[in-house]
């Protein structure tokens, strides 16, 4: 019985080793890991901060902290710390795990909406599917083109078919809203059958236009689809060509 019992004991002890032998090894991988993807530290919310919120109390009340991420993941404008927009506000809703950037963050002007408006313009809301607006990699600060795909006797040049062209050459993203589920709904189809039709997850994008433009983008968003893309500093947009049927493949 002895010889049993010192032997379960040996067992037991070498099983524990061995646990700890490979949690060792996986951790020490994982640290390899991220040092091959060049960790860089940045904040990242831990509750839901509604926009309008003050850095400053949502910092108080323990919203923020920092994570080590790989930098190829890092959004543009992270922060590691809130020291620069102590004094500013969500611009915007913001949602636990997401990194924060300084586009997320502005000031408020007194006596007027939180949304920083550019002299000239308005602010606007659509609604956009998660492919339509880069998904979800259009944030507040983004520059984007709108395209829009209209068919024949919705104000489409070419009365014979639909067609897809560039509506607005750049407009800028204000603020995003919260994602809903809206189901896709098919004309041809019944009630019965749209209604065990697939949620269709959508948000609102604020944007900032002149007057005209917003009336473009009402008209759009009314008679046809729109459908986003994201612009940087390179970006070109020539918006010559409305792309149909007849000339898809040319």
């Amino acid at each position: 019985m002895g010889r049993r019992i010192v032997l379960l004991i040996a067992a037991a002890a070498i099983a524990a080793v061995g646990t700890a032998l490979v949690y060792t090894y996986a951790k020490n991988a994982d640290d390899r890991a991220m040092e091959d993807q060049s960790p860089v530290t940045v904040l990242v919310a831990k509750t839901e901060i509604p926009a309008g919120t003050p850095v400053r109390q949502a910092a108080e009340s323990g919203a923020f902290e920092q994570r080590d991420v790989p930098s190829a993941t890092a959004i543009d404008g992270a922060m590691s710390s809130v020291e620069p927009i102590e004094e500013q506000v969500a611009l915007t809703m913001i949602f636990p795990n997401q990194q924060l950037s300084t586009q997320m963050f502005g000031k408020t002007v007194a006596g007027s909406s939180v949304l920083p408006i550019p002299p000239g313009n308005i602010a606007v809301s659509f609604q956009f599917t998660d492919p339509a607006r880069v998904a979800g990699f259009v944030k507040p600060g983004s520059k984007v083109v709108v395209f829009l795909t209209i068919g024949p006797g919705n104000g489409s040049q070419n009365q014979q078919d639909e067609s897809t062209r560039v509506l607005l050459p750049e407009a800028l993203v204000m603020g995003v809203g919260p994602t809903t589920a809206a189901p896709q709904s098919d004309t041809s189809k019944s009630d019965e059958e749209n209604a065990n039709t697939e949620q269709i997850p959508r948000a609102l994008l604020t944007l900032a236009l002149t007057d005209v433009q917003a009336a473009k983008l009402v008209y759009g968003s009314q008679h046809g689809t729109l459908y986003l893309g994201l612009l940087n500093d390179q970006s070109k947009v020539s918006g010559e060509l409305a792309v149909r049927g007849q000339n898809l493949f040319q």
